[in-house]
Formats: structure tokens, C-alpha cells, sequence
């Protein structure tokens, strides 16, 4: 279960991480000021030749993935690289309209991926109960697993509710580090009943927020750039199942001033 994992807290990117799969650490001098201001300079311009500029300005091409500058700098909008991805196995009969109930399995695979939005949306209504503030749906399709029984592989694309951290001035330069991270054992924590997909993915999420937050009370910011939860079958059928899921951690550590 999310809640026996063990934690990844205090001192993050200053203490030796227990769990923590890998680090992506990509450094580069970010001086806030100068940036919010060429931003709302470029306000009016279309949303791809704003990025363009900003990514130009702040960054080398590979340098750091472009959501970094995103979630710190336009912490409000959504952005489609900023997701949450939720590989979730779903009865059929709880994401399609009564009249659809009785159709043939041939059918089912054809409205199954017609209202497996509906099964994302209430996805992203869990997702704001812990660390989202808006959410919407990016994507959502459905693959048969058994009969009567679908495989919804959604993404959502969400802002952090919690803030950031404290505004930066245009004295502030800035490191940026993102750290990629375990929440279960690789391949999956403990197995699960079916029934228990959406509950455990609650946990995972609650997790993913205590983690940032530890990490913003020792560093003085942080949010989550982007999650995966997958579900697996463990057997011959998907009654019972595995939930592997890994997080993504942005934060700005403050540096020596110019």
C-alpha cells in the first residue's frame, strides 16, 4: 500500500535520498524578474511563439524540460507537458449511459473510448481534493481486458493548489532541480483488490503532496511537475492487482547573487 512506502522528506536535495530512483539535475541562471517581465511583455502573442521566446531566453535546447519554467512562472495556466498519467482498469457498466449496458463486446470497445473522458473527469475531481487546482482532461482511451472490463489509460493536465514558494526578484538567480522518484517498489506495491484502484490511488497522491511539501518547508518552494500511477495485473485476470507510480518534484534552490 502507498501509505507502507518509505518516505522521501526533510532535506531532499541536501541529504542522501532513500527511494529516490533517479535525479534529473539540469542547472541553469534563471533571473525571475527579468523573466516575468519579458512575459507579460509577450503576453499577447500566440501561446507557441511565448514559449519559444521563454525557452530562448532561459534555457539551452535539452537543457531542462520546458514545464520548469511553466510551473514557476505561470503557476495558473495549464500546460500540457504538466500531466498526470492514470492507467486505471474500469468495469464497463460504470463509465457508459444505461441504454449502452447490453451492447455487444464489439460495441462496448467502441463506447467504452466514448465515455472514458467521463471516467477521466471524475479522476481529475479526486486529483483536486489533494494537490490539484485546476485539472482537465488531456486525453482518455479504453482497451478490453476481460469482458465487461476495460483498460482507461487517461492523462490530465492540472496546476499545483499549493503555491510555489515565495516571489523571486530580478537579484535572485536561481539553480534548478527536478527529482524524479519511486512512490512504490518498482513493478508495484502490495496487491490489491480491484475495488481498491481508486482509494489506493488516493494514497499515492496524498503521498506525492507530503513529499512536496517536505521539500518546500526545508528548500522554501516546490511542485509536482508530473505523476504516472499504473495499474497491473498481478494474475490471469485483473481482480486482483499492482499499483506502480513515480513522481516528479520541481524546485529552485537560491544561489549566490550577481
Amino acid at each position: 500500500m502507498a501509505t507502507n512506502v518509505s518516505k522521501f522528506a526533510l532535506g531532499l536535495f541536501a541529504l542522501p535520498i532513500v527511494g529516490l530512483t533517479g535525479i534529473v539535475v539540469s542547472r541553469v541562471a534563471l533571473v525571475v524578474g527579468e523573466a516575468t517581465s519579458t512575459l507579460r511583455r509577450d503576453a499577447d502573442k500566440p501561446t507557441q511563439e511565448k514559449r519559444r521566446s521563454a525557452n530562448e531566453l532561459h534555457m539551452r535546447p535539452g537543457d531542462i524540460k520546458e514545464y520548469s519554467w511553466q510551473t514557476i512562472l505561470l503557476p495558473e495556466e495549464l500546460f500540457p507537458r504538466r500531466r498526470v498519467r492514470v492507467v486505471a482498469f474500469i468495469d464497463y457498466v460504470d463509465i457508459v449511459e444505461k441504454e449502452q449496458r447490453g451492447a455487444t463486446p464489439a460495441d462496448q470497445n467502441i463506447f467504452a473510448n466514448v465515455f472514458a473522458p467521463k471516467a477521466a473527469q471524475q479522476e481529475c475531481e479526486r486529483l483536486q481534493l489533494i494537490f490539484a487546482g485546476q485539472c482537465v482532461v488531456g486525453r482518455a482511451t479504453a482497451e478490453p481486458s476481460q469482458v465487461g472490463r476495460f483498460a482507461v489509460d487517461m492523462t490530465l493536465e492540472f496546476t499545483n493548489k499549493d503555491p510555489f514558494g515565495p516571489p523571486y526578484t530580478a537579484a535572485d538567480v536561481e539553480t534548478y532541480q527536478e527529482a524524479r522518484s519511486a512512490l512504490t517498489p518498482a513493478g508495484g506495491g502490495a496487491l490489491i483488490a480491484f475495488a481498491q484502484q481508486p482509494s489506493e490511488r488516493m494514497d499515492l497522491y496524498r503521498l506525492a503532496a507530503r513529499n512536496c511539501e517536505s521539500v518546500r518547508r526545508n528548500n522554501g518552494n516546490c511542485a509536482i511537475g508530473d505523476m504516472e500511477i499504473v495499474s497491473k495485473q498481478a494474475g490471469a485476470t485483473s481482480d486482483v492487482l499492482r499499483v506502480e507510480a513515480k513522481v516528479t518534484l520541481l524546485t529552485l534552490l537560491r544561489t549566490a547573487k550577481r
